[in-house]
């Protein structure tokens, strides 16, 4: 009889600093979870998507709204080879000046620029695509790109409208796209941590 309530009081002793340390292992995963949340700069931004239409040497610009706490987004842009290649961002590796477009925004963005003006304009007929990428300054060891589909349309005479198929079009690359780039965050996230 003693052996059985010195086996239960040794069970209830395991027990409890099971339990206790349970308890603290819990605490410490939420109290280090919610540490790396808050230590990530939220970003949001619309349009997902520019497309220009233009003639020859005519110059249109569109507006980007950027949310974001990130003090400091260095932008940038690149180009696929040509239209047929797909719609990636890592297959976009040529500068719009191979394609001679002539992008203009601002560089590097400060907390107090959150809309940005992106203009246009080519001198070669063709459809170009492209992607610009909004990349946030690193905070420990997290780095977050963001990147707006660019899809530039030259024309040598009058500009055609743009139909409701191109727009369906840029919609569903445009979700994979942020996909891609929200992916790429974690996967950089995780082989730095």
């Amino acid at each position: 009889m003693k052996s059985e309530n010195l086996n239960s009081s040794k069970t209830s002793m395991l027990r409890e600093k099971m339990g206790s340390k349970l308890v603290l292992l819990a605490l410490l995963t939420f109290v280090s979870m919610a540490f790396m949340v808050s230590s990530v700069s939220a970003i949001g931004f619309s349009p997902t998507s520019l497309i220009f239409n233009l003639s020859i040497n005519q110059q249109a610009c569109g507006i980007i709204h950027l949310s974001s706490d990130s003090p400091m987004i260095t932008v940038f842009d690149n180009w696929a080879e040509n239209k047929s290649v797909n719609w990636s961002v890592y297959n976009f590796q040529t500068p719009a000046s191979a394609h001679n477009l002539t992008l203009t925004y601002p560089k590097n963005l400060t907390l107090d620029m959150r809309e940005v003006e992106v203009c246009l304009k080519g001198s070669t007929p063709g459809e170009y695509h492209g992607v610009i990428i909004f990349r946030q300054a690193q905070e420990g060891n997290s780095i977050i790109q963001l990147g707006i589909w660019l899809k530039a349309i030259i024309n040598g005479g009058i500009t055609p409208p743009i139909t409701p198929e191109d727009n369906r079009w840029i919609w569903a690359l445009s979700i994979v796209g942020v996909l891609v780039l929200v992916l790429l965050a974690f996967v950089i996230h995780k082989i730095t941590e």
